[in-house]
């Protein structure tokens, strides 16, 4: 009897470990300062930092907001929508948001591809960039035809940023799987380009995933409907 007692008692111990390893780890990421990439602290990655490079952050949320991105070998989660960090103004009237960008400088864009994708020429390379949290009617996509409001929406950007400098500024992931640069895109006199699409009535608030501005950009697409701005006009 003692036996079965002391057998009950080592595997409720060891049950309970285990229990406080998991909560520990998913409380817990590792990121490192090299590649600004979090990870679990039992991703082979994780092992391999070392200390002067280690940095200890208490969710996700902790580790987008430092601007790192998740392990794409051990895939940490992203934050929730509810946890992302968001900035939120009362009206989409008021003044674009503070913004960190890449360091004040500004680079020429050399093209504009559709309503939310432009071509920066960075430090003499033509970079491809997806507007961060805006989705405009296609119209270059290869498999969609030419969709409502897509001619209007590719000359509204051309409009506003073709020929002139811009300065960007980028979230939790720097590109997508295509390989183009993810960015917040500013004009030199302050004008959120990606905000200003929606405002218009250009495009829509794009919110598959989590983003900086995203309750932002919600409000400015539910006003742009209620005044009929651009794509929200009645046929």
């Amino acid at each position: 009897m003692r036996n079965r007692k002391t057998v009950f008692w080592i595997v409720l111990a060891i049950a309970a470990t285990l229990l406080s390893l998991q909560i520990t780890e998913a409380a817990e990421f590792w990121g490192s300062k090299n590649s600004n990439k979090y990870h679990y602290p039992s991703c082979s990655h994780a092992q391999r930092i070392k200390s002067q490079n280690l940095v200890i952050f208490n969710g996700p949320e902790d580790a987008v907001k430092s601007n790192y991105i998740p392990c794409k070998v051990c895939k940490p989660p992203l934050p929730s929508i509810a946890d992302a960090p968001v900035k939120v103004r009362p009206s989409a009237d008021s003044q674009s948001p503070p913004h960190q960008t890449n360091g004040g400088k500004s680079y020429p864009c050399t093209r504009v591809i559709d309503g939310d994708t432009i071509v920066v020429n960075i430090e003499g390379k033509n970079e491809n960039v997806r507007l961060i949290g805006v989705d405009t009617p296609e119209t270059v996509h290869p498999q969609k035809p030419v969709e409502r409001f897509g001619k209007e929406a590719s000359d509204f950007t051309r409009k506003m940023v073709h020929g002139k400098t811009v300065r960007l500024e980028y979230d939790w992931q720097s590109r997508d799987k295509y390989g183009r640069l993810l960015a917040y895109v500013y004009l030199e006199d302050g004008t959120f380009l990606n905000a200003e699409i929606i405002k218009q009535g250009y495009g829509f608030a794009y919110t598959k995933y989590p983003f900086k501005y995203l309750e932002d950009f919600r409000q400015y697409e539910k006003e742009a409907r209620e005044n009929n701005k651009g794509l929200w006009k009645e046929k």
